[in-house]
């Protein structure tokens, strides 16, 4: 006998979680109805599917192989329901986990919030952040409905679309000696840089364009996060190279000063990649014609 299908989402809030407490608030149940749950599809398997460790529920191989099986029936299942009914941003309640670059979040983030407050109020959005070359696992596994950021040519399973190119600026502290400066390519080369990188990186998009006109920057510091490059931008002799989108966030909030770089850069495209398993799912499709809306729309 199949069990109830109740008891699927649990696994799957589970699977995703990694922690009945958070499951159990995904599910909008209390954590001994999560309990309970999971001990009924224990039963029902006769094994363990997650067990208790350091990092929270560790699934186990049975779990492991479950879990891209259970997600596909309850997405045809929630299909199935979808297909009968429009899909009404304004009573919708879903949770929209996007995996975003900081650079995606910190340039879309804010309008794109701002629109579903007006058009989904009930809906609530989790911002995660992730690598470019996890993208795609992110998606595959379900982690996140979408991806934005400037992302690697995706596989045939999935689908990007382009939503805008944005020119490389750089900021600089008021005063910085760089805007005395007669030879600005020179200047811009021989002082320091400060480098945005998640994972640690020493050298970044901006250096494999300089590499292509045979120059060559100074790297000082690599940060993790964008605020920290802010503040050190703010407080020192520093160079930050990043897309204008962002930049003139930074400039309006930071006091920056907001400049062209010094040499012709490639302007990379910022995208928004999806698993085609969503192609014709109507709210995944009100989702991505809000984000395109929102991108176009250039403050």
């Amino acid at each position: 006998m199949l069990p109830d299908l109740n008891l699927l989402r649990v696994f799957d809030a589970i699977w995703h979680e990694r922690s009945l407490t958070r499951a159990a608030t995904r599910l909008n149940l209390t954590q001994p109805a999560v309990s309970n749950a999971l001990r009924r599809l224990r039963d029902h398997l006769g094994d363990d599917l997650f067990q208790r460790g350091p990092d929270g529920m560790t699934p186990t191989a049975t779990a492991a192989a479950m879990a891209p099986h259970v997600r596909s029936a309850l997405e045809a299942v929630g299909t199935a329901f979808a297909a009968g009914k429009p899909f009404d941003p304004c009573t919708a309640t879903d949770r929209l986990v996007l995996a975003v670059s900081d650079q995606a979040e910190i340039a879309l983030g804010t309008p794109l919030l701002s629109a579903l407050r007006r058009q989904a109020p009930g809906m609530q959005v989790l911002f995660r952040h992730v690598g470019r070359d996890d993208m795609t696992e992110e998606l595959d596994n379900q982690r996140a409905i979408l991806a934005l950021g400037v992302l690697p040519e995706p596989p045939p399973r999935m689908t990007r679309i382009r939503l805008y190119r944005d020119p490389l600026m750089m900021l600089v502290r008021p005063g910085h000696p760089l805007l005395a400066a007669e030879d600005r390519l020179k200047a811009y080369l021989e002082m320091p840089h400060i480098l945005l990188s998640p994972v640690g990186d020493l050298r970044g998009a901006v250096d494999r364009m300089l590499d292509q006109m045979g120059y060559q920057r100074h790297v000082a510091v690599v940060v993790a996060h964008m605020a920290s490059a802010a503040i050190m931008t703010a407080q020192d002799d520093l160079i930050w190279s990043i897309p204008d989108r962002a930049a003139r966030l930074w400039e309006q909030h930071m006091g920056l000063i907001r400049l062209p770089v010094p040499f012709e850069p490639e302007a990379a495209p910022l995208s928004l990649v999806f698993h085609r398993r969503f192609e014709t799912h109507p709210p995944h499709q009100w989702l991505r014609r809000l984000i395109v809306e929102v991108a176009g729309k250039k403050t």
